[in-house]
C-alpha cells in the first residue's frame, strides 16, 4: 500500500517551533492534518514519503524505531499520523539552535519512475557462523559469503532509493573479511545501517571499524546475563569474552563521538524468561541503551517444551518487570506483546512491511520476501536485475495474496513477527504441529479433569 504525495501538498513546508520534548534526545513536530494519512502506521512502518530536513538537508534516519529516536538521537526520526518524532544529529535543541526545518518529498522513489524500490535492503552477508546455537542450528555450519562484485551490483541498482541497510541474520556478519569495503560502499550512499552480531569478534579494531561506519543501530544477540544459561542456548560461545565485545563497543562509540544506538536482542523461552529483567540490569551496567526481545521459534532440530506458548502468563509477568525496571534506569525493554493482549494484536489487517517496502537477499544472490522465508525464492540478482526481480510476476502474486487465507507464501498465515500469539503454528515449524496439537489437547483434559 504505497503512498504518495496528493499534487495539490505544498512541499517542502517549513516547520515551526516550538516542537515539543518528548523524550530523551526526541521532539514531536505537528504537520497539517493532510499529512495525517500519509503516515507510518503497525505493519506498514516505511509508507511516507516524507523527509524531515535541517536547514535544507534531510537527517539521516529514516522511518526509525522510537528506541532510536529517544535513547541515541543522532538524525533519527519518523512520521506516525500528523506527528514528525525526531532527534538532530548533534542531538542539539531544536527550539534553540537556530536552524531551519523543512518536510519535503524525495525526488525519485525508483529508477523507471514504476513500482517504489523497497526502502529497507536486507542483506545476509555470510550464511557461516562461529556459533550453533540451540534456537538455531543443530550442529556447526558453514556457507557462502558475499561478494564484493554482487555487493556492488546491489549498491548500484538498490541504494539510491534505499533508507536502511540490514546486515544481519543467516550467519555472523563479522566473518566476512570484506566488511571494511562493505561499509565505506554504504558509505558512499549515505545509508543508514542496522547491523546484527553475536559479539564473540567484537575486538577493539573491528568495534572502530563499526563506529566510524553508516551503522545507526547495532544489536548483540545476548540471551542471558548468566554465564550457564547463554553458553547453554549459544553453543561455543564465551560469556566473558562477549562481555568484552559489548565493552569494546560501547568505548568505540565514545572515542568516535558519533551517536548510534547499541542494544542487546534475546529470543526468549522458558529457560531464560525469568531473566529478563536481570538482562536489562546487565545491559544498562554495560552502558547499552536497552534489550529488546522475540519469542523462541522452535526450528525441526529442537524441542518444543522450551516455547514461552506454554508459560503464558510467567512471559506475561516477566515482560512487565522487565519494562518496569527499565523505566528505573532510564533504559528500555521492548518484548512481543503480551499473551492476555493477544486478542488485540496491533498489526492492522495483517500489514507487513516487507512484500512492499522491503527486499532479503542471500550471499549466493537470491532474493527473498523476508528471514523466515527460506525456500521461497523471487529471483537472483547474480543473472537478474533487481527491476526485474521486484516487478516480476512472483513477487506480485505475494503482495496479492499475503494477506487473504490462501497467501502464496503460506508462512504469512501464521507468523510470529506479525505477533499471531493465539496460534500455534507461529512458535513451531510444522514438523512439530502435530506433537503440539497432542500436548494441547491433553493439557485442555488436565484441566477439565481438574476443574471436576
Amino acid at each position: 500500500m504505497s503512498v504518495f504525495v496528493p499534487p495539490d501538498t505544498l512541499l517542502p513546508l517549513e516547520v515551526k517551533p516550538p516542537f515539543r520534548h518528548v523524550r530523551g534526545y526526541g521532539y514531536e513536530a505537528l504537520l497539517p492534518e493532510k499529512f495525517e494519512a500519509m503516515g507510518n502506521i503497525v505493519g506498514q512502518s516505511m509508507r511516507s514519503p516524507l523527509e524531515f530536513c535541517e536547514n535544507g538537508k534531510a537527517l539521516p534516519v529514516r522511518h526509525a524505531q522510537n528506541i532510536g529516536i529517544w535513547y541515541a538521537g543522532g538524525g533519527h526520526y519518523n512520521h506516525v499520523g500528523r506527528c514528525i518524532y525526531f532527534s538532530l544529529p548533534d542531538n542539539s535543541d531544536p527550539n534553540t539552535n537556530g536552524r531551519r526545518y523543512t518536510v519535503r518529498a524525495p525526488k525519485a522513489l525508483s529508477p523507471q519512475g514504476g513500482r517504489p524500490f523497497p526502502k529497507r535492503v536486507h542483506v545476509v552477508l555470510s550464511h557461516t557462523c562461529n556459533l550453533w546455537c540451540r534456537i538455531c542450528r543443530e550442529a556447526p555450519f558453514s556457507g557462502p559469503v558475499m561478494e564484493m562484485a554482487l555487493f556492488d551490483k546491489i549498491a548500484g541498482e538498490c541504494f539510491a532509493f534505499a533508507t536502511e541497510l540490514r546486515l544481519d541474520s543467516g550467519g555472523e556478519i563479522l566473518l566476512n573479511n570484506r566488511l571494511p569495503s562493505i561499509l565505506r560502499r554504504a558509505a558512499e550512499y549515505g545509508l543508514p545501517i542496522f547491523a546484527s552480531s553475536n559479539g564473540m569478534l567484537l575486538t577493539p579494531k573491528k568495534a572502530r571499524l563499526i563506529a566510524e561506519s553508516t551503522v545507526h543501530h547495532i544489536q548483540i544477540s545476548v540471551d542471558s546475563p548468566v554465564k550457564e544459561t547463554l553458553e547453554w542456548i549459544r553453543r561455543g560461545a564465551n560469556f566473558e569474552r562477549i562481555k568484552r565485545g559489548l565493552r569494546n563497543l560501547v568505548r568505540a562509540r565514545k572515542d568516535v563521538g558519533r551517536p548510534f544506538l547499541i542494544s542487546i536482542h534475546a529470543a526468549v523461552m522458558r529457560e531464560n524468561v525469568r531473566q529478563l529483567p536481570d538482562l536489562v540490569r546487565f545491559a544498562s551496567e554495560l552502558g547499552i541503551e536497552g534489550v529488546t526481545a522475540c519469542h523462541l521459534f522452535a526450528h525441526d532440530c529442537m524441542g518444543i517444551d522450551s516455547s514461552c506458548f506454554w508459560s503464558q502468563a510467567e512471559y506475561d509477568d516477566m515482560r512487565a518487570r522487565a519494562i518496569e525496571l527499565a523505566r528505573s534506569l532510564d533504559s528500555f525493554f521492548y518484548g512481543p506483546q503480551p499473551f492476555a493482549e493477544a486478542a488485540e494484536n496491533n498489526c492492522i489487517a495483517g500489514w507487513c512491511d516487507y512484500p512492499e517496502y522491503g527486499t532479503y537477499i542471500n550471499p549466493d544472490g537470491t532474493v527473498m520476501p523476508c528471514c523466515i522465508a527460506p525456500n521461497f525464492p523471487l529471483g537472483v540478482m547474480n543473472t537478474q536485475s533487481f527491476t526485474e526481480i521486484w516487478n516480476g510476476e512472483r513477487y506480485e502474486m505475494l503482495r496479492r495474496t499475503y494477506r487473504t487465507d490462501a497467501p502464496s507464501l503460506a508462512r504469512c498465515k501464521a507468523c510470529l513477527v506479525q505477533e499471531h500469539l493465539q496460534d500455534y503454528m507461529a512458535f513451531f515449524s510444522p514438523a512439530h504441529w502435530e506433537k503440539v496439537r497432542r500436548k494441547m489437547e491433553a493439557s485442555s483434559h488436565r484441566a477439565q479433569n481438574f476443574a471436576k
